[in-house]
């Protein structure tokens, strides 16, 4: 989970800590994130991503930063058929990494800590999610 770099032969060392989690947004389908907050910043806009995507089963995939450092995430929309978290697959293995149908969720991959001191443990986060009116959500039909 964290990294330690040395800055040069005789000094001390910095620790940049990563976190990777997930949040649920609410009951689905939603179409993208438009706005993050972390802790009062701002830290995604979909209007300024120019990287952002939406794969061919319906997950947005962003791309942020947090005081010059990168961060990426991914939203599965809340449908029925919405494919497994990748990276939960890693950790949790095939068989049990759950899919969540029905919920939209967020998963921040590699989300630099240093800003909030190294720790999600009182940060607060404000995301925008953006769903389509009922009359343009795809039904699988």
């Amino acid at each position: 989970m964290g990294k330690a770099a040395t800055q040069g032969p005789n000094t001390s060392v910095v620790n940049e800590v990563y976190g990777t989690f997930a949040i649920g947004l609410g009951m689905g389908p939603c179409f993208a994130v438009g706005k993050i907050w972390a802790a009062e910043q701002l830290i995604y806009n979909l209007m300024t991503d120019a990287k952002a995507h939406i794969d061919a089963d319906g997950v947005l995939h962003g791309f942020g930063k947090i005081v010059g450092v990168d961060f990426s995430f991914e939203m599965y929309p809340g449908t029925p058929t919405q494919p497994i978290c990748h990276r939960m697959e890693i950790d949790l293995g095939e068989a049990n990494t759950p899919r969540f149908p029905g919920l939209c969720y967020i998963v921040f991959k590699d989300f630099p800590l240093m800003s909030f001191g190294n720790t999600l443990q009182a940060t607060m986060f404000k995301i925008e999610v953006l769903k389509l009116p009922s009359s343009h959500t795809p039904t699988g039909e």
